[in-house]
């Protein structure tokens, strides 16, 4: 009963919090279903039920594993499932923010931009391009979506932050990261580009334009709804963009 009640408490504060809170976050729900972190003790709270049951409906022929297994279940996995289950809360409530999921879109981008500089010369680099753009075109939703200023200037810099690491790391990232594939052919950003991307795959300045058109969307957009003191952030972090670009060039051997 006590693992069916805190299954239960777990589940349900998953279920109403995101439930409620992407209404005003979009792509809330895809994040969580992909979270490394949540699915294992999601999972661990089920193998801990189902082993209760099991130990409590098994047969007397197994009292031995019965008595070690429930010992185990007992007085190890559920305190331990317990205590943890006020942290993974709180983790919960704190990625409901917007600022929350900005932030873990941003690191989760970072790695695969991270990833990138581990490609082998075979390697499937759809994966990787695929994870990119659905990150930065999330960002570019809520940025869509949001109508906060807060929260649209976090974005901002979010994606001009992202912008200065890929710099940062483009020396490392290999020729075939760059490669045309399905995924930058059907991608939002380059359907106007189709006769400019043999030339971005050969200057390898495929990310640089996804990173530039974002930057440049959201000026636009800003601009058009007299938004200006957000327009000009843009213009502050596309100029810091290139300053930290000319200045990685000049530390570089």
């Amino acid at each position: 009963e006590i693992w069916i009640g805190l299954l239960a408490l777990v589940l349900w504060t998953l279920i109403i919090v995101i439930s409620i809170e992407s209404q005003s976050t979009p792509k809330l729900i895809d994040f969580y279903v992909g979270d490394l972190t949540s699915l294992v003790y999601i999972w661990f709270l089920i193998f801990g039920m189902v082993q209760c049951l099991f130990l409590q409906y098994s047969p007397d022929s197994v009292t031995l594993i019965r008595d070690t297994s429930g010992f185990y279940n007992a007085y190890i996995m559920l305190p331990l499932a317990v205590i943890l289950s006020f942290p993974y809360i709180l983790i919960i409530l704190y990625y409901t923010k917007t600022s929350g999921i900005i932030n873990l879109i941003y690191l989760r981008s970072l790695e695969e931009l991270k990833a990138l500089t581990k490609l082998k010369r075979k390697a499937n680099v759809e994966i990787n391009q695929a994870s990119i753009f659905s990150n930065l075109n999330s960002l570019d939703d809520l940025f869509e979506y949001i109508n906060f200023k807060e929260s649209r200037a976090d974005i901002i810099r979010a994606v001009a932050r992202l912008f200065r690491d890929y710099i940062e790391l483009k020396k490392d990232i290999p020729a075939s990261a760059h490669r045309l594939t399905q995924v930058i052919d059907d991608d939002i950003s380059f359907r106007t580009m189709k006769e400019e991307l043999e030339e971005l795959q050969v200057s390898r300045t495929v990310f640089d334009q996804k990173f530039a058109r974002l930057i440049s969307r959201f000026y636009n957009e800003l601009i058009a709804t007299n938004e200006y003191d957000l327009s000009s952030l843009c213009g502050s972090e596309i100029y810091e963009c290139g300053e930290f670009a000319i200045a990685t060039v000049k530390r570089r051997p």
